[in-house]
């Protein structure tokens, strides 16, 4: 994954860098998972690499 955007016309677009770095400094974002609750994206680190993923509920994929 390169990075994430909306949808609906509303035409936004960031790349995971930009995600990291606006949520690492406060900014909040959330996602629709696919029974519909809202869920909060967060930054996580594995080997030494950052990357974004939704809040955990729990429930493995």
């Amino acid at each position: 994954m390169r990075g994430v955007g909306g949808s609906g016309g509303s035409g936004w677009y960031r790349t995971v860098d930009q995600m990291i770095n606006l949520i690492d400094g406060g900014d909040k974002f959330w996602t629709v998972d696919t029974a519909g609750n809202s869920v909060w994206i967060i930054t996580s680190s594995r080997n030494g690499r950052r990357y974004i993923k939704t809040e955990s509920d729990g429930t493995e994929p």
